[in-house]
């Protein structure tokens, strides 16, 4: 399947970075009421990984990244540290450094953690106690009724489900190798999945909110649902 033109992923670039160039300082972001993970005034992509390096990257986790997605970090590579907007001491409001788009030559210690804490993402501890609106996915076999044996029970359904990767926040891509196709997820937990993505670029304008002025075009051929990845669909289900 051929790959969406770089074009786009520097259109995204340049669109993305101006419109972040032009926000106001934290305190901007306290007054807005927003909470969550948030850019800066400096947020920037930290530059394009050579092919070398993608293809060294896919060696160490064992996989084969879509080509959009080895478009985009071409082009974009990951982000700069973005903020958080959180609660502190009870009602305060404060704002702090927070990782922001994974780039895989200086976050490989941040996407293993990611990586392996996707069973208790899909599962955490809360999900254990009474009245949790988390149930026990059939896809993942018996419930063995306590919390490690169900943590390694995901993680043996992870191996054989589409493999997963990192991208931002709670963001992780779902690809398939055969079709070179990729959608993405959000994962709160397993009672809060949704698909955020169609493609890498769907996914792209969306989280980005990237307006819908003239673009360059992308490979539409690319997008799919999630039925169309191993076992995932049975998570919607």
């Amino acid at each position: 399947m051929p790959s969406t033109d770089d074009t786009f992923f520097w259109w995204v670039r340049s669109h993305s970075e101006r419109k972040w160039s032009q926000l106001g300082d934290d305190a901007s972001w306290l007054d807005a009421g927003v909470l969550g993970i948030v850019p800066s005034r400096s947020t920037a992509w930290t530059g394009g990984l050579s092919d070398g390096e993608i293809a060294a990257v896919e060696q160490r986790y064992g996989l084969r990244f879509p080509s959009a997605y080895r478009s985009m970090l071409r082009e974009l590579g990951g982000t700069s540290p973005m903020r958080f907007v959180g609660y502190r001491d009870g009602d305060r409001r404060t704002v702090s450094p927070e990782p922001g788009w994974l780039d895989p030559r200086r976050d490989d210690a941040l996407i293993r953690a990611r990586l392996e804490g996707l069973p208790a993402l899909l599962w955490p501890e809360d999900a254990d106690e009474p009245g949790s609106p988390c149930e026990w996915a059939a896809t993942w076999g018996e419930d063995p009724g306590a919390r490690e044996p169900r943590l390694a029970a995901i993680r043996r359904w992870l191996t054989r489900a589409s493999p997963a990767w990192p991208m931002f926040a709670h963001r992780y891509m779902i690809m398939d190798e055969a079709t070179d196709t990729a959608v993405v997820l959000s994962i709160i937990d397993r009672s809060d999945i949704v698909v955020y993505g169609a493609s890498v670029e769907d996914y792209l304008l969306r989280e980005l909110e990237l307006d819908e002025q003239w673009r360059p075009p992308y490979e539409r051929g690319h997008e799919r649902t999630i039925d169309d990845f191993a076992l995932w669909p049975e998570l919607f289900e």
